[in-house]
């Protein structure tokens, strides 16, 4: 895409970091939902639904290994397409 359209679905994950103990760091995927298209809007909690527990400083160094990269991707691209009813499984 060249240029931001600016339009977006209601149906969304966002992500975010928490540390806890012992060196670990939460990688947190929560469904947010909004009651507009636009890309300028409020996006509000829907739903938890997932998280990994990540080593931080393999975390920050962007050292995890390939496979915890492949299974984030993953479950972020098939939250996304579950949220908009278009998961299609064989």
């Amino acid at each position: 895409m060249d240029k931001d359209d600016t339009k977006r679905t209601r149906n969304g994950v966002v992500a975010c970091l928490r540390d806890i103990s012992d060196g670990q760091t939460r990688l947190i995927f929560d469904d947010v939902i909004s009651e507009s298209e636009d890309r300028d809007t409020t996006w509000t909690f829907h739903y938890f639904y997932t998280f990994a527990t990540l080593n931080r400083t393999d975390l920050e160094s962007m050292d995890l290994p390939d496979e915890v990269y492949k299974e984030i991707g993953q479950n972020l691209v098939m939250r996304l397409l579950d949220r908009e009813k278009r998961l299609n499984l064989k």
